[in-house]
């Protein structure tokens, strides 16, 4: 999973057909950058600790509402230890607006309001990516 030149993204989301959705969406993207980009995917904050700590990921999408916590407890976390070189942390949420100042206090490079659309997560991806984003 460690290859520099492709994007690696973590999606975290209990909503399994979400992150269905976002890998339907980078895997039809125009940008081959986001076309061959790695996702892996995370039902919970345990399965998505265990992924950050055997994998490197250049963005995570992060759902708010998870099963077992807050996804602000994971923000908190890679804010206090964050991994070398930065990793941007992208907090969704359901309807929350008022929790986009608070996430992007603790740290969260962006903030995606639920349900977002196909441009709105690939532009995210293209400003967030430390990969060079190519076009066509």
């Amino acid at each position: 999973m460690n290859d520099p030149a492709r994007l690696r993204v973590l999606v975290v989301d209990d909503f399994e057909p979400l992150r269905k959705i976002v890998r339907a969406v980078l895997s039809k993207s125009g940008s081959p950058t986001l076309r061959d980009a790695v996702v892996a995917e995370a039902a919970d904050l345990s399965e998505a600790r265990t992924k950050l700590s055997t994998d490197v990921f250049d963005v995570v999408i992060l759902d708010l509402s998870l099963p077992d916590g807050s996804g602000f407890n994971l923000i908190h976390e890679l804010t206090a230890a964050p991994p070398p070189g930065g990793m941007p942390v992208v907090l969704a949420a359901s309807g929350d607006a008022p929790a986009r100042p608070k996430a992007l206090e603790a740290g969260c490079a962006d903030f995606l309001l639920k349900p977002y659309s196909p441009d709105e997560l690939v532009e995210m991806l293209a400003e967030q990516s430390p990969v060079p984003v190519v076009w066509g």
